[in-house]
């Protein structure tokens, strides 16, 4: 196939070198340069599209997983071309048999089968009319496109409507690799499959240009039609059945219009009952007087009438019954330890009695067990103060967002999660004790997190190389509210009180990054590993039978214990902040997971910061997988940079210094461009983050006390770094 040459209209495209772009992005490209742009490596062209009134029509299909599946969509998109114009269509494939017959670039390693993207560049759609073609709608707990779009098509990229002023969609270039702040470039560039295909004809914006618009498409549904609803196509099957018991004397019109079933009397056969199979409808004093039979209960709210909520009426329908019901009459929903007069409380209570007592000698072996083990050996009596005094703030206030995430990394068999599981024992159905995977909770799909109060990760794999889920941690850790989508329904924003701990071997399972203020970490004590006796003795009092029942008085007398103990002063978050001040000791984890969470230049800066005290051209700098525009970049948040010519540097950086210069980098003079950037490190307080971890690696001396920018747990948390 060929694409067709066009002539390119000249106008800014919005664009960011990087994946995650921050908001509001200024960063523009001219249209009759996109041509000549450099794809190769860090050097990443992403569409930054914001609500408009025009784009070119566009397609993103990452879930095709045969050659058949690929060719049904070719064939789909050629019967749009009558109305949408030619298309440019470009990717990658695992798949060398798919690879060669369509001249996709072949990446071997790749997870997807098959990454395409498609864009019909000769015609302007309307962005709304975009977003139409690609709606979904739900029918009996299934999401299905509304219209007969190929089964393929990837709904996520279409974030084209103004919700707030940071409404954009990032669209990666098919010819870019994915290029992340702080991370690896993913290194899944495709090809244009099209003969003389050029790269500006995968670009989805276009001219905003109203005095022509005789290349915007507006007979759309000639090509892309209406699915019936459920309900319709029932309806339309029950009519032609009818008339077919017309055309078979079983029915007869009536004066009306109507069709009425012939009976007999006589010699009936089962076959020849009648029957209207049809849901049965309600009006809606039947549907009260149904409510009405029912106690106004959470359960019978969520889920005894659930089944009516998925019948054949409307939403409007059911919500109006809902209300007028006496029932179910109810001011809020609320989540909280008390009830409230007209409220329906979706929190019912912790799993087991609180008995109270002064006496919590039959729970000191378990406090004990969490001191000695998930405390660890270093810094004991403060990281076991830290522990407690966390769970305790949740059974004190169960609607509280503590900031912060525990992670205890252990061995395998040293008693963790045994403590972890116990605690989350007292909380019942509000807890959620062994989640092995954070997309489960952080992912697309985070229905887990809507109604729990503690959610526990075990055993999680190592992330460190390609972990994308930290500032979708971060908020969640913070934010008390969200979106909540669940398979098939739409997704609504909600209150979402969980807070969240890790049990796992892995020791870089979930990364923390410079200037961590979310994540603490805490190495477990191994000694009690294997050792069959303490951990029959410990649990006959907790749990006499694996798996079985928990003693309901240790329960009882341990939940007394969370939720009397004095918890005043307690800040979570500033633990980990003054943890990250202490520069001067010989051995500190939270600065040494940061420094293992840096990016590949920072950590550069780190392990030569000598000369960066000095200053070092960046035409000097040889870090794998970095050209010198994206070390730029990455640069700019921790160090200043002038321009100077190289005889200048020679003489009054290079010489006077090259003791030092030749001990960290070999700079081959000769190779410098004759205008060079000296880039050098910043004042510590515009990157103290940065300067802990240099402290502490470099100087061994104490950091600067300073203010520290207050964050609260309810504000979101990205980071100065990116400003």
């Amino acid at each position: 196939q060929q694409s067709s040459q066009r002539i390119i209209p000249r106008f800014w495209v919005k664009w960011y070198p990087l994946i995650d772009a921050p908001p509001n992005t200024n960063c523009t490209y001219n249209s009759i340069e996109i041509n000549k742009f450099n794809f190769q490596g860090s050097d990443a062209f992403n569409e930054y599209i914001t609500p408009d009134k025009y784009c070119h029509p566009y397609f993103d299909f990452d879930h095709i997983e045969s050659l058949d599946q690929y060719e049904s969509v070719l064939k789909w998109l050629d019967s749009l071309v009558s109305e949408f114009g030619q298309y440019s269509i470009g990717g990658y494939s695992n798949d060398a048999q798919i690879s060669t017959i369509h001249n996709l670039k072949f990446i071997e390693l790749v997870e997807k089968k098959v990454s395409i993207h498609v864009v019909f560049y000769e015609k302007r759609i309307l962005q709304a009319d975009m977003m139409e073609i690609v709606k979904k709608t739900a029918n009996q707990n299934v999401k299905r496109f509304a219209y007969d779009i190929n089964e393929f098509v990837d709904d996520s990229v279409y974030k084209l409507k103004s919700v707030s002023k940071n409404s954009r969609q990032m669209f990666r270039h098919i010819l870019s690799n994915k290029c992340y702040r702080n991370k690896t470039p993913v290194l899944i560039a495709g090809k244009l499959c099209k003969q003389d295909d050029e790269p500006f004809n995968q670009i989805v914006q276009c001219t905003q240009d109203e005095s022509d618009v005789s290349d915007v498409i507006t007979n759309w549904p000639l090509v892309i039609h209406k699915v019936p609803s459920l309900k319709e196509q029932e309806k339309e099957k029950t009519n032609a059945r009818r008339l077919q018991d017309v055309a078979n004397g079983a029915a007869e019109v009536g004066a009306d219009g109507k069709i009425i079933t012939k009976t007999h009397v006589k010699n009936i056969k089962i076959d020849d009952i009648d029957f209207d199979d049809n849901l049965i409808v309600f009006n809606k004093e039947q549907m009260i007087g149904l409510l009405n039979k029912f106690e106004t209960t959470f359960e019978n709210l969520e889920k005894t009438t659930g089944p009516i909520r998925y019948s054949p009426h409307s939403e409007e329908f059911i919500k109006e019954c809902y209300t007028e019901c006496k029932s179910f009459r109810y001011n809020e929903i609320i989540f909280q330890e008390k009830n409230k007069e007209g409220c329906i409380n979706m929190f019912t209570g912790f799993a087991y009695k609180e008995i109270q007592t002064d006496d919590f000698s039959k729970i000191q072996p378990f406090l004990d067990h969490i001191k000695n083990v998930l405390a660890g050996k270093v810094d004991t009596e403060i990281n076991y103060e830290y522990i407690i005094k966390w769970f305790a703030s949740i059974f004190q206030q169960v609607k509280l967002k503590i900031g912060t995430m525990m992670n205890f990394i252990g061995q395998q068999g040293c008693g963790k999660s045994f403590a972890i599981e116990t605690i989350y024992e007292l909380l019942g159905i509000f807890a959620l004790k062994n989640v092995d995977e954070l997309t489960k909770i952080f992912g697309k799909f985070n229905a887990l997190a809507s109604t729990a109060i503690l959610i526990n990760f075990n055993e999680i794999s190592d992330a460190t190389d390609s972990f994308n889920l930290q500032h979708k941690m971060k908020s969640a850790i913070t934010q008390a509210s969200g979106i909540i989508e669940r398979k098939g329904v739409d997704s609504v924003e909600s209150e979402i009180w969980s807070n969240f701990t890790c049990t796992c071997n892995d020791m870089n399972a979930i990364p923390a990054e410079k200037g961590n203020r979310r994540f603490q970490y805490f190495t477990c004590n191994n000694e009690f590993a294997g050792e069959r006796d303490y951990f029959q003795n410990l649990c006959k009092d907790i749990q006499p039978q694996k798996q079985g029942e928990y003693n309901e008085e240790f329960m009882g007398i341990l939940l007394h214990y969370f939720r009397t103990l004095d918890i005043q002063g307690f800040d979570a978050e500033d633990f980990i902040v003054q943890a990250s001040r202490k520069t001067n000791v010989v051995y500190n984890e939270q600065l040494e997971r940061q420094y293992t969470g840096l990016n590949q230049v920072d950590r550069f800066v780190v392990d030569n910061f000598p000369i960066f005290e000095i200053g070092v051209p960046i035409e000097g700098i040889k870090i794998e997988k970095y050209q010198i525009r994206g070390l730029a970049i990455k640069l700019k948040s921790s160090c200043d940079f002038v321009r100077m010519r190289k005889n200048k540097f020679n003489k009054e950086y290079y010489q006077k210094n090259k003791v030092i210069y030749d001990k960290y980098i070999k700079i081959e003079y000769n190779t410098l461009p004759e205008q060079v950037s000296v880039y050098s490190i910043k004042q510590e307080d515009q990157c103290r983050d940065l300067m802990n971890i240099i402290k502490y690696k470099q100087f061994n001396i104490p950091a600067i006390e300073g203010d520290e920018i207050e964050t609260k747990p309810n504000q979101d948390d990205d980071g100065s770094e990116y400003n």
